[in-house]
């Protein structure tokens, strides 16, 4: 059985990031990335946007659609990578 592991980040931007993703595939979850910011451009994103199973931009998406996408997907985990910070205090995390 697959579980599901979600990532919720204004910028998927790091080595850590990648990292943390990497791990997840290799753990067998299935993999869902939901990005807050539009694409920045930078090779981090393009690298982890085009090696994830699935990648979401949901920048132009109120926090009411992203928690009714993240609960159709069927999302077993859920992790916010900025934290709790300015840009990171995503509403959508409110509704889990």
């Amino acid at each position: 059985m697959w579980f599901c592991s979600a990532y919720l980040s204004f910028k998927f931007y790091s080595f850590c990031s990648q990292c943390i993703i990497y791990l997840s595939m290799y753990l067998y979850l299935q993999v869902f990335c939901y990005a807050l910011s539009a694409n920045d451009g930078t090779e981090w994103r393009q690298r982890i946007q085009s090696e994830a199973e699935h990648f979401v931009d949901v920048s132009a998406m109120s926090s009411d659609s992203i928690a009714k996408m993240i609960n159709e997907d069927k999302i077993h985990i859920l992790v916010n990578l900025n934290g709790y910070t300015k840009v990171g205090s995503s509403s959508s995390m409110n509704f889990f």
